[in-house]
């Protein structure tokens, strides 16, 4: 009998680890080195995606390697074999030296993400008792030396100001996130945590951070943290009476910086030199808030040239001052900064594709906000004299800084302020002469001006037109052969390809009420255009087919196809 338990044992030992070798056969993760999953998980967590995207997505995308954690722990926790990657550890104040410290073993050799919150109600103090869960981290830290690859403290200023209290090796550290919950935003500065004021700077040696978060709280420009030449992402608040120098000198001591969010609730100091040009190869999502002159002030010396750029603007200036000249500069700016470095001085940013839409109905956070997106190049272009492909998201807002109102994108974008036509065509810092597609949404509360729909009809190479239904009966008399605001007529050179008319004119009434002004519009068309029609054109949305009238009278317009969409129904064509 004494020999028969020994056996049982080794059996069931044998039983386990059989179990063990076939879900890891089973885990795709068991066949990847831990150090690339590691690299992989920090490259997921560094890039940035459209507002569309899946909220565990956005939640990557903006550095929480945390959700990438509780998905991996769920894991090994389900295959008992899967390679151990992460030990998160949350700490809150009111944790003892053991609790942490049992925590702690439990990480073994693995890299360590350590979580330290403030729970109950935040205290809005300057002082306050110390925490015993922060007094155990510190000795903690003393005694040992940890693989801590993340930090994240959460909580009030006092409790913020003993976190970073805290003496630690960086070396290791490769994402650090500072969150201030007594603040509810970079508007109200006030209430901004203060680093430098709080602990005198940070001291931490952290060669290969790569994700800095600073969520409400303000850094000095010259801070350690701020120049690692890992740094894939960056955000924070510029504290008053910053150089612009130093912030650019940060652009240029971090080659790889892909993100960059800085809130700007003040002036920069003055400076009577030119900038230096900073050139930004990799970064893909640029979001900057605050005075208008200071986001103008960062933008002008940059060169953004990655393929693709999402740009986030949000601008305080004074409604009785003038936003159109402020939103003249910023859109020269960002054209400016998406053109080659090697381009030519004289070479202007003219966009091939154009969109115009409401950004705030993927943000519903972002009240008001217009979005542009513009394309560049061709794909696949080779030549030297072509430019390279590029796309570039831009939404904006604008608010007058003394009382939060909302200043409305018709009064300060360019594109909708144009009072002539010609100067949306020749400008010389950019224009719409190159344009060949333009999509135009319903935007609300917002009527593109006379002067674009006239420019349009003066574009020679645009051949693609999709418009929301709302604007046709505004659009449609320019395009073809009349005007905007006037009967005069006016010559209609563009060999338009293509008409695609999205959504209805109002709830009760389908698209069907367009057709009759559009047939009228293209029979006035053929003169001026000599004989060019529209191959293709398409109506969604309505609520009933168009009468045989209209349809006798489609011929006559030179267009080939007309596509309509009945709601309820299927797709006809004629």
């Amino acid at each position: 009998m004494e020999s028969a338990a020994p056996t049982r044992q080794k059996e069931l030992d044998a039983q386990i680890a059989r179990r063990e070798r076939e879900i890891n056969e089973l885990s795709p993760v068991g066949h990847i080195p831990r150090e690339l999953l590691c690299e992989i998980l920090l490259m997921a967590t560094s890039g940035s995606l459209p507002p569309s995207s899946s909220r565990v997505d956005r939640f990557r995308a903006e550095g929480y390697i945390a959700i990438m954690c509780h998905v991996s722990s769920a894991w090994r926790y389900a295959s008992l074999g899967c390679p151990s990657l992460w030990a998160e550890i949350d700490i809150h104040q009111r944790m003892d030296a053991r609790q942490i410290t049992f925590l702690i073993d439990q990480a073994r050799t693995r890299p360590i993400s350590i979580c330290t919150h403030e729970k109950g109600p935040v205290h809005l103090g300057p002082t306050c008792a110390d925490f015993d869960g922060i007094t155990a981290i510190k000795q903690i830290f003393l005694e040992r030396d940890l693989n801590i690859q993340e930090l994240v403290f959460n909580g009030g200023p006092a409790f913020l100001k003993q976190c970073l209290a805290i003496s630690m090796k960086g070396d290791a550290l490769q994402s650090f996130r500072i969150v201030n919950n007594a603040s509810p935003g970079w508007w109200h500065y006030s209430r901004s945590f203060d680093i430098q004021t709080a602990v005198g700077g940070l001291t931490w040696e952290t060669p290969h951070l790569r994700t800095l978060d600073l969520v409400n709280c303000a850094a000095p420009l010259n801070s350690s943290l701020l120049l690692s030449a890992h740094l894939t992402r960056i955000a924070f608040n510029v504290p008053p009476r910053s150089d612009a120098r130093e912030m650019l000198n940060i652009l240029r001591h971090t080659p790889r910086i892909q993100v960059l969010e800085l809130n700007l609730p003040h002036d920069f100091h003055p400076h009577t030199a030119p900038l230096p040009q900073v050139h930004a190869p990799r970064l893909t999502r640029l979001q900057l808030a605050g005075k208008g002159t200071s986001i103008l002030v960062l933008l002008e010396p940059l060169k953004l040239t990655a393929p693709r750029l999402d740009v986030s603007l949000t601008c305080l200036t004074s409604s009785s001052g003038n936003p159109r000249q402020l939103g003249d500069m910023l859109f020269a700016a960002l054209g400016n900064a998406r053109l080659p470095v090697s381009v030519d001085q004289n070479q202007r940013f003219s966009p091939r594709g154009l969109r115009l839409y409401d950004a705030s109905a993927t943000e519903p956070n972002n009240k008001g906000s217009l979005g542009i997106h513009a394309t560049q190049g061709k794909k696949g272009s080779t030549g030297h004299d072509s430019l390279p492909y590029s796309s570039t998201f831009m939404d904006f807002q604008c608010y007058d800084q003394a009382s939060f109102a909302t200043i409305p994108a018709s009064e300060w974008v360019p594109i909708l302020t144009a009072d002539d036509p010609a100067s949306l065509l020749h400008r010389a810092d950019w224009s719409l002469s190159s344009l060949a597609t333009i999509r135009i949404d319903d935007i609300h509360n917002i009527s593109p001006s006379l002067s674009l729909w006239n420019c349009l009809s003066k574009v020679a190479s645009l051949h693609h037109i999709r418009i929301s239904a709302s604007h046709v009966l505004e659009f449609t008399p320019i395009l073809f052969g009349q005007s905007a605001g006037s009967d005069e007529a006016v010559a209609v050179p563009l060999p338009l390809l293509c008409l695609d008319i999205i959504g209805t004119p109002s709830p009760d009434r389908g698209s069907e009420i367009l057709i009759e002004p559009i047939v009228g519009a293209l029979q006035r068309r053929r003169q001026p255009a000599s004989g060019n029609g529209i191959p293709d054109s398409e109506l969604g949305a309505l609520k009933s087919p168009p009468n045989a009238a209209v349809l006798a009278g489609i011929p006559s317009t030179l267009i080939k196809r007309v596509n309509w969409k009945v709601q309820s129904t299927s797709v006809k064509s004629w």
